[in-house]
């Protein structure tokens, strides 16, 4: 007899479950009145896994660039697609011209030859190692501004360049300089423009990567053919500096 009564029953294990589930069946229609949701109580400490070092703008915060004013946002946007433009244009541009150079210089060397036009492809390869990292520590505003100002510059020592050294070297240095806009305006677009709209944007954009290799043969040819190769810089130069001081003045209001 006394055996038998220290025996589990089974069937009050499953009632008691059953009225278990019942009980928090019954409480769930309460909690949804009190606003209390049971998966966050479940995961208690979720929020303190969140990156402390992580910072959100405020919704209406007038410093976050989607809350600028529309005419701000796409002068921006226009900006930066036309700063890539030119720095794409300034890639090829020069290659109808290179016949030229190569006999001021007297460049025997093919391989050389090709290095004129090449080595600006270079520094545009170099370029975002360095830029990428310094847009996200000091901004973009300051990377367009700096490298724009480092393009014409260097584009004025390409149109004054006596030596092959020196015209190769300044090549270089606008190839790395010429970089920064598409290194730093898609992130540009993402700030200034919200998610439905930002496709229409980026396609924009796109246009300078594409066509400027395009459009520089073909403007640049008749240049050099009539006012010679070191126009060719001349007028590259006076282009890429309007974007710059642009972008400075849209900023600034």
């Amino acid at each position: 007899m006394t055996s038998e009564n220290e025996k589990p029953d089974g069937h009050s294990s499953t009632s008691n479950l059953e009225k278990s589930d019942a009980e928090e069946q019954n409480d769930l229609p309460k909690d949804i009145e009190r606003g209390v949701d049971r998966d966050n109580q479940n995961e208690s400490g979720s929020e303190e896994t969140r990156d402390p070092n992580l910072v959100e703008w405020d919704p209406n915060d007038p410093e976050n660039p989607l809350n600028w004013p529309s005419f701000k946002r796409t002068g921006h946007v226009v900006l930066a697609s036309v700063a890539a433009l030119f720095a794409n244009i300034t890639s090829t541009a020069f290659a109808p011209a290179a016949a030229q150079v190569v006999e001021e210089f007297n460049i025997t060397d093919s391989t050389v030859t090709a290095l004129t036009v090449s080595i600006y492809l270079l520094g545009f390869a170099v370029g975002p190692l360095i830029i990428a990292p310094l847009s996200e520590h000091y901004g973009r505003l300051p990377i367009y501004i700096i490298s724009m100002i480092t393009s014409v510059g260097f584009l004025v020592g390409c149109s004054q360049a006596t030596s092959l050294g020196v015209f190769l070297a300044c090549r270089f240095i606008t190839g790395v300089a010429g970089s920064g806009p598409n290194t730093v305006g898609g992130g540009t677009i993402a700030d200034v423009t919200p998610p439905e709209t930002r496709g229409r944007a980026m396609g924009g954009f796109a246009v300078g990567p594409l066509l400027g290799p395009v459009i520089g043969p073909m403007t640049a040819g008749f240049i050099a053919q009539y006012v010679g190769w070191r126009w060719v810089f001349r007028v590259l130069y006076i282009a890429v500096n309007n974007p710059g001081t642009l972008f400075s003045q849209v900023h600034g209001n």
